[in-house]
């Protein structure tokens, strides 16, 4: 069985102990992060971060892999996707504050960590009351160089629904002025464990170590023609009540397609949900509660070729 150590980080309120491995490969370059569970109740991503940390152990490759299942320790004590010491999100409150709250006070742990590998990949998936269709998630950098590895990237990974949000809406801004790749895989669907979910986390992260430690020249010859989202829409709950889905959800939209509604606890219709522009849907909440900014769908928007992106 593998080395992981419970490192103890001290989140002001209370001191926890968060499993990390550090495995070295036959050399030093790439450093590369895989993380999990910094939504609690996301499951298939933590299995996937435990099994890799066991199939790479005795595995022959090139850099250095670090692992941290589980990042969020108390929101996967209380199978929530935030921090149930403040009520935050650790996602949402990239670079942390090493003197903030408790969910601060990890991010910033985090970031410390992130900082010192040249690639992120951080594993999530469908929590509790989401409906999930994996896909893989990437932000635009600004640094030249990474650019050439964020394009190099796209043209060889296996998957259909690829996001290159062109906004960088999910935050961890600045980490391509360090130099430092972010990658986020989605898999898994109302926080399940089925072993295709958990498989195809490892598929990917394997693809993309030996990506990683590829010069982005050498991959050219291997071009294919795809097309990925540059974008995505999300519609969050304006109120609070009972979230009640459309039972045929289709998995594309247009403009206009009603989603769902919200409805008191007597029954009474208090906002109609529709999309407000068109694409392939990514995920969606099953559960009945609903609270104000609860998210009730995700789509992936603005399909483009690659090819005109790269000009």
């Amino acid at each position: 069985m593998p080395q992981i150590k419970l490192v103890t980080v001290d989140l002001g309120t209370q001191k926890i102990r968060i499993p990390q491995a550090h495995i070295q490969g036959a050399k030093n370059h790439p450093k590369i992060l895989v993380t999990a569970g910094l939504d609690g109740d996301e499951y298939a991503g933590i299995d996937a971060a435990y099994r890799l940390i066991e199939k790479y152990q005795e595995a022959k490759f090139d850099g250095v892999l670090t692992v941290i299942p589980i990042v969020n320790v108390p929101g996967f004590v209380n199978r929530t996707p935030f921090n149930p010491h403040d009520s935050k999100y650790p996602k949402s409150i990239f670079p942390g504050n090493k003197n903030g709250s408790s969910t601060e006070r990890l991010v910033h742990w985090l970031s410390e960590i992130i900082y010192k590998h040249e690639a992120w990949i951080d594993l999530h998936g469908g929590g509790l009351d989401e409906y999930l269709v994996p896909f893989v998630y990437l932000t635009p950098p600004s640094n030249k160089q990474l650019k050439k590895r964020v394009f190099s990237l796209i043209r060889h990974m296996p998957h259909r629904n690829i996001i290159y949000d062109k906004k960088n809406s999910w935050g961890f801004k600045g980490l391509d002025e360090k130099g430092i790749l972010r990658l986020v895989i989605e898999a898994g669907s109302r926080g399940g464990r089925k072993t295709d979910h958990i498989e195809y986390h490892l598929y990917l992260i394997r693809k993309l170590i030996y990506l990683l430690n590829k010069n982005p020249d050498e991959l050219t010859s291997n071009l294919r023609k795809k097309k990925i989202f540059t974008g995505w829409s999300v519609l969050r709950a304006d109120k609070a009540g009972i979230w009640s889905p459309m039972n045929n959800l289709k998995k594309i939209f247009e403009k206009g397609d009603l989603v769902g509604e919200i409805k008191t606890y007597g029954g009474k219709i208090i906002s109609t949900v529709k999309v407000n522009e068109g694409g392939i849907l990514l995920f969606r909440k099953t559960g009945a509660l609903c609270t104000k900014g609860d998210l009730l769908i995700g789509l992936a928007v603005k399909p483009e070729p690659l090819n005109r992106l790269l000009k």
